[in-house]
């Protein structure tokens, strides 16, 4: 027999010794490759029995194996393995950064910030990265996207401008300060303001100035005009103002309309126009501590009563009702997103139930909360009712106190219809829950001398004294007056409490911020107003200002007070202190909110 190149091939029969070919290879015995096939099947067999574990080992020790190949490793990690790819761009001339630059990495593109940074998330590997900005040369090169992030570490990029290379500053209008994150936006291009409030916008040669827009968040949008200078001039120096508006009443337009501007001024626009029916004095604005609710007090609908309104300054500036009827609303303020108010029917008699009420309207829900109402029982000649003598909000709690009189048509010196009742100080949510009888004081059965009217107890003087700390006075017909503190939700009587009422001297109103963790004020110190901002509680005062002729309306946000002058001007200021700038004239009510700290425009 002979082989493929016509060689001799000598084959023994019967023997299973190994046997070489022409060119001395070793031919395996029958028996070995009997061997070798029974041995490649048993691990076969295993590999298959175990193919939960065998296989993506197998897979795993051919990805190792072909990624200690260069040529292959990004090719194979690339498939399913991202990473994040940093970039900065800057000017190639100044070396400042190129914020709003284009830049491509692969399929993936992003935008460069106020630091001229940027980064990219692509497969790792070999990828094409592409620069862009109107008036700037573009850049493109090839660049190796690492299987490992390096933190801090920047590819740096630079771009050679073909425009005018023009310097703008944008600071805040009502601080002074500058402002980071402002887009610049002009012929076609943009830059973004950094924290120093600098932005470098590249224009077009040939023209000595541009129309632009300023825009960012928490700013109005501005239109301003650039002048091309590689300088920074004065007419390059833009103040933005703060997003927000102001709501206040304005007798501008010979009626009582309800204005908004924005916080320095600017953009005035009449929410609701006045009909002519509006009370002079008692037309009342009051706003919640986020300035997203406002209650109306009016009878702008004309007619003998005013109404309670709603203006929801999130839709629209919506007009809602309330609450109505024939009654007298006493307005107590904002706790969050509830109003509280006390409705005094004139519809009922006062032998009848239900002739007072203390309720809160549910802004978010747009419903009425029943807070509380009076008893009475007896006819038109004999008869005994309850009243509500004062109350006060202390954060979300409604505090009142309520009282009860007897009347008769005779001279009598028993009243033993009220020896079952008591007069008390409660305490409840403005959302109805928690409710408590603080304090309860037992009415006596008699007293000395005739009359036709009995009040056991009668508690006509309150105030908030500092921030949830309240002070009230106790009058009885069997007793010396008694001065009492609320504080904490509890009821004790106190030294400092009778010297206030004693002394007769006045106490500052401290208005919360929207977050309640300051309060805003003002004392007369040295015959000027002060203004001082505190904690929670009033203490850790700061002083901002001394400027005699203002006085406290509000917080805007956490970061401006608004202080008003002679009862007609509105003023701005950041919290550091600074300046006041006009917001504009304003309507005031004759009627003060004194120790008012559920909303701004009362005092």
């Amino acid at each position: 027999m002979k082989d493929q190149q016509g060689n001799e091939i000598v084959v023994t029969v019967g023997t299973d010794q190994p046997t070489a070919d022409a060119n001395n290879l070793i031919v395996p015995t029958t028996a070995e490759r009997v061997s070798r096939l029974v041995k490649f099947k048993a691990l076969l067999h295993i590999f298959w029995v175990r193919k939960k574990i065998s296989i993506p080992v197998l897979i795993l020790a051919t990805l190792l194996l072909l990624a200690t190949v260069p040529f292959t490793r990004y090719q194979i990690f690339g498939l399913f393995l991202k990473q994040d790819y940093a970039v900065k761009v800057t000017d190639s001339i100044t070396g400042k950064p190129i914020s709003s630059a284009k830049v491509t990495l692969g399929s993936m593109s992003e935008t460069t910030d106020a630091n001229g940074e940027t980064t990219l998330k692509t497969k790792v590997g070999n990828q094409k990265l592409t620069i862009e900005k109107n008036y700037y040369e573009a850049s493109s090169q090839s660049v190796t996207v690492p299987l490992t992030k390096k933190a801090g570490v920047f590819r740096q990029v630079s771009l050679k401008a073909t425009g005018r290379q023009v310097p703008v500053s944008v600071s805040n209008r009502l601080t002074g300060q500058p402002i980071k994150n402002i887009t610049v936006k002009a012929a076609d291009t943009e830059a973004v303001s950094g924290e120093d409030g600098m932005a470098v916008v590249v224009l077009p040669a040939g023209q000595d100035s541009f129309e632009a827009e300023l825009s960012g968040e928490g700013i109005n949008p501005m239109k301003v005009n650039i002048v091309v200078s590689e300088e920074l001039k004065p007419e390059n120096q833009f103040s933005v103002t703060p997003i927000g508006k102001v709501y206040f009443l304005s007798k501008q337009s010979g009626k009582i309309d309800v204005v908004k501007t924005d916080l320095d001024g600017s953009n005035r626009q009449t929410v609701l126009a006045g009909t002519g029916k509006e009370d002079e004095n008692e037309t009342v604005l009051l706003a919640a501590r986020d300035w997203k609710y406002l209650a109306l007090y009016s009878k702008r609908d004309g007619g003998k009563y005013a109404k309670l309104f709603l203006i929801d300054t999130q839709k629209n500036d919506e007009l809602v009702v309330i609450d109505e009827g024939e009654a007298q609303f006493t307005l107590y303020g904002w706790a969050d997103h509830h109003f509280a108010y006390k409705v005094e029917r004139y519809n009922v008699q006062s032998w009848v139930i239900k002739k007072h009420a203390l309720k809160a309207y549910d802004a978010d829900g747009r419903k009425i909360v029943l807070l509380d109402e009076t008893q009475a029982f007896g006819d038109a000649q004999n008869y005994i009712d309850e009243q509500y003598q004062w109350a006060h909000l202390m954060g979300k709690q409604l505090v009142f106190f309520r009282a009860w009189t007897s009347h008769k048509n005779f001279y009598t010196t028993i009243f033993p219809e009220l020896s079952v009742k008591q007069s008390k100080v409660v305490s409840i949510d403005v959302d109805g829950s928690n409710r408590r009888d603080l304090k309860t004081y037992d009415i006596a059965e008699s007293i000395s001398g005739a009359t036709t009217y009995y009040q056991p107890y009668s508690s006509y003087q309150s105030v908030i004294y500092e921030p949830g700390e309240l002070f009230f006075l106790l009058s009885s017909n069997n007793a010396d007056t008694r001065y009492f503190k609320v504080f904490g939700g509890k009821i004790e009587e106190d030294m400092e409490a009778k010297d206030f009422f004693q002394s007769g001297k006045a106490y500052p109103t401290y208005l919360a911020s929207p977050d309640g963790s300051k309060t805003f004020w003002v004392e007369s110190r040295d015959g000027k107003n002060t203004l001082f901002i505190g904690d929670a509680n009033g203490a850790n005062e700061r002083e901002i200002a001394k400027l005699s002729e203002l006085t406290q309306y509000g917080w805007f946000t956490e970061e401006y007070l608004l202080v008003s002058k002679n009862s007609s001007e509105l003023f701005i200021l950041p919290v550091a202190g600074g300046q006041p700038i006009k917001v504009s004239d304003y309507h005031k009510p004759a009627y003060n909110y004194y120790g008012y700290g559920g909303g701004y425009g009362g005092i």
